[in-house]
């Protein structure tokens, strides 16, 4: 529910803000309620949060966040995603960059997939 994504967000900030130290198990149920919901722009958050305390997620979930935020057509959130799993030193896996760059191609309408105007 999207609704339900700043709440856990915000008792998680507050966690960390009273001394708490949530788990990287807390830090993934908030995550995967905003990639039900959806909400992307929660995903970076999230993921920037879970950093800040020494988590990180094994490939795949990283991976169905970004592609989740490619079908939504977030690219600035996929871009975003990807970032901070580099800025972390979390590998970002060849196929999954792959993806991301031919959708940034697409969207910027600089593809080789495109058919030539007529």
């Amino acid at each position: 529910d999207i609704q339900t994504v700043p709440y856990y967000c915000f008792v998680e900030f507050q966690v960390i803000e009273l001394g708490g130290s949530p788990t990287i198990g807390d830090c993934a149920i908030i995550l995967r309620a905003a990639m039900r919901a959806p909400v992307p722009s929660a995903f970076i958050t999230i993921l920037q949060t879970t950093h800040s305390l020494g988590h990180k997620f094994g490939s795949p979930l990283y991976d169905e966040v970004i592609l989740l935020c490619l079908d939504l057509e977030e690219m600035d959130a996929a871009i975003a995603v990807v970032a901070e799993m580099e800025t972390n030193g979390i590998k970002v896996l060849d196929e999954t960059l792959d993806r991301v760059l031919a959708a940034k191609q697409i969207g910027n309408g600089n593809s080789a997939l495109q058919p030539p105007a007529e």
